[in-house]
């Protein structure tokens, strides 16, 4: 089970919203879950061309500790092709965005004690922007997989309740 009093770098107000707007969670009669993220931004230089990825991100069921079993990220629209990183050197970038896969192996749990650095730009172009980003993904799963959590046990205990009475 997830710790329901999380301490999360991002405000509980941005947790709800993105868990609302930017998540779509699909949970398997085994109790897996698959989380689809979107992330819109602009990139850092070139007029601030918006820019969209996607991250998927699969975890074990709770029973196993809400395993991170697999990860990944890939643009969803063209304006990663507006990056300067991209211009540098496009193969090597996308290579990078794509190969990455932090806390693959963990917890989703581990996600709240994840020491990265605070990287505010929207582009991709350097690892610790593509890090901030991935705290921002795993802390928007862990809430909402926290709350669904939640609304379970509420709904066992409601059960528990009517059958007692």
């Amino acid at each position: 089970m997830l710790d329901q009093n999380a301490k999360y770098t991002i405000s509980i107000k941005a947790l709800e919203k993105w868990s609302d707007e930017r998540l779509k969670l699909k949970i398997s009669d085994e109790g897996t879950i698959e989380g689809k993220f979107r992330y819109e931004g602009t990139t850092c230089s070139n007029l601030g061309h918006k820019l969209e990825f996607q991250y998927d991100i699969k975890l074990s069921s709770a029973i196993e500790g809400y395993q991170i079993i697999s990860l990944n990220c890939n643009p969803s629209d063209e304006g990663y092709k507006y990056m300067c990183g991209y211009f540098k050197d496009s193969e090597q970038l996308l290579s990078e965005i794509g190969n990455e896969k932090p806390l693959l192996g963990r917890n989703l749990q581990e996600v709240l004690k994840w020491e990265r650095q605070f990287s505010p730009e929207g582009c991709y172009c350097n690892p610790e922007s593509r890090r901030h980003k991935w705290g921002i993904v795993f802390e928007v799963m862990h809430y909402a997989v926290a709350k669904y959590e939640k609304q379970k046990m509420n709904v066992r205990l409601s059960s528990q309740t009517i059958l007692e009475n």
